[in-house]
């Protein structure tokens, strides 16, 4: 565990692709956390996934319209299975 807690983590960003949530991304990644980017917008979520990936942090990308409460639910069950129980949620 890192000196916040956090680390080993698992959490979910929305509006990940660019902007805030890319530094959201950036310091829960760097702090340890396995982070689940969200953004409707496909190429700025994967681009972003890939540089910390090969940065060495466990950042995956998930596309889907948070206004679509469906495609939301279908998204936290995804990640849940893939990466564990969300214990974070910045939105």
């Amino acid at each position: 565990m890192d000196g916040n807690g956090i680390a080993g983590g698992v959490a979910l960003v929305t509006g990940a692709g660019q902007g805030i949530g890319a530094a959201v991304v950036r310091a829960l990644a760097g702090s340890g956390v396995a982070v689940a980017a969200l953004d409707r917008d496909p190429a700025g979520v994967t681009a972003l996934a890939e540089e910390l990936t090969e940065q060495g942090f466990q950042v995956s990308p998930f596309v889907a319209d948070v206004s679509d409460v469906a495609a939301v639910e279908s998204v936290v069950d995804r990640v849940e299975r893939e990466l564990g129980p969300l214990g974070i949620l910045v939105n």
